[in-house]
């Protein structure tokens, strides 16, 4: 199982998984928690890897202000408008790479409104 997976798994189980120190920080009921501590414990590399990634500033602000330029110069966007449609694209590309629980409950919720 990839830690992704496994971290919506554990979310789905009402349990949050964190990173402090190094060292995973579970939350949840006792036995909520029970279920999935030998999960945790076989992918715990993975999850800290993945929980402690830090995002790369530059790039985020590198992917923002290109697609602020794509939206205003070939989409003919005023100023404006283009630069709030790259930071919901910038926030969204972020939630998605670090922090792929929420970006899988948000994607869930719009899904069951949409269709």
């Amino acid at each position: 199982m990839k830690a992704e997976a496994l971290l919506n798994y554990v979310s789905s189980r009402d349990v949050s998984v964190s990173v402090k120190d190094g060292s995973l920080v579970v939350k949840g009921h006792n036995h909520d928690v029970a279920e999935v501590t030998s999960l945790l414990r076989q992918h715990k590399g993975e999850l800290i890897a993945l929980l402690s990634s830090k995002p790369n500033g530059n790039d985020l602000k590198h992917f923002y202000e290109e697609r602020a330029s794509i939206y205003q110069f070939d989409s003919n966007f005023i100023k404006e408008e283009a630069e709030r449609w790259a930071f919901q694209d910038a926030l969204t590309s972020y939630v998605r790479e670090h922090h792929p629980t929420i970006y899988a409950q948000v994607e869930k919720l719009t899904s069951d409104v949409i269709h």
